[in-house]
């Protein structure tokens, strides 16, 4: 009688072991290799995610910035124009120098506070020490004054008239802060228009 040597019970041979078909992966194996998946996904997120809204949110604040920034200048240009014209105004009627230094004085702080922050350290444009003195550079090309004093008086008239307007157009696109600014300047404009206007003659003196 033959022995078996595998130790088995006699007779009943062991047949060949099943293997799995080639290309086919076991439960045990898709579980763990789903695992590794999905704890990839979960790194991935927690190391790209913060960073890109982080990314994101500067980049809409630095557009905003910018935004403020150009309606600053915008501004700003239109204010050193006008007070180029006060400074023309002056120059071309001596005996209105007198009337006109208290305007252009606001003129003059109004452009300094939309320069700020980044050139409210240089007010030499600013204070109206005297007419002729820190004249703005203006952007914007400045009219030749009317030969009579009063149509000089009305052509600033209307130049602050239109700033006004002009600065309460451009509220609607501001931001908070900037929007105050405008609103506020715009304002003094406007009181400057009709202090200037031929009807406003007793009583011109600054906003």
């Amino acid at each position: 009688m033959r022995r078996n040597v595998t130790g088995g019970p006699p007779g009943k041979p062991e047949g060949p072991a099943v293997a799995s078909p080639p290309g086919t992966l076991s439960r045990r194996s898709l579980l763990s290799a789903g695992g590794a998946l999905t704890a990839a996904g979960v790194l991935t997120a927690g190391c790209t995610g913060a960073p890109r809204g982080e990314r994101a949110e500067h980049r809409q604040e630095d557009g905003q910035a910018r935004a403020e920034r150009r309606l600053r200048e915008q501004a700003a240009a239109a204010g050193a124009a006008l007070l180029a014209r006060y400074d023309a105004t002056a120059a071309a009627h001596p005996a209105l120098a007198g009337t006109l230094a208290p305007h252009r004085a606001v003129t003059a702080a109004h452009l300094d506070a939309l320069r700020a922050p980044a050139e409210a350290g240089r007010s030499g444009n600013g204070s109206g020490a005297g007419m002729r003195g820190g004249n703005a550079p203006a952007a914007h090309p400045v009219p030749e004054p009317p030969a009579e004093p009063e149509a000089a008086l009305a052509a600033l008239a209307e130049a602050e008239q239109g700033l006004a307007e002009s600065r309460l157009a451009a509220l609607a696109g501001a931001p908070p802060a900037t929007a105050r600014l405008l609103a506020s300047l715009a304002a003094a404009n406007a009181v400057r228009s009709r202090l200037l206007a031929p009807s406003g003659a007793a009583e011109r003196s600054p906003a």
